[in-house]
């Protein structure tokens, strides 16, 4: 699976469970995390993405209203 493949299935995740551990997302993707968070830093220059750095390193969807924005 090519990044921007693995990427759009990553977004996908998102929508679907809108909050995932990256550790997680590794594993069903079979790369390493710090993929996962490069994927991620990619997919949040476009989406509303938010990540929560600590122990469980989680990322999140964040669906943002019109008037929000």
């Amino acid at each position: 699976m090519n990044a921007a493949t693995r990427r759009m299935a990553i977004w996908h995740t998102l929508c679907c469970r809108r909050h995932i551990k990256m550790r997680e997302l590794a594993e069903m993707y079979g790369v390493t995390t710090r993929t996962i968070r490069l994927d991620v830093e990619h997919l949040s220059l476009t989406y509303p993405i938010e990540t929560v750095r600590g122990r469980y390193d989680a990322v999140s969807y964040t669906h943002l209203r019109a008037h929000e924005t």
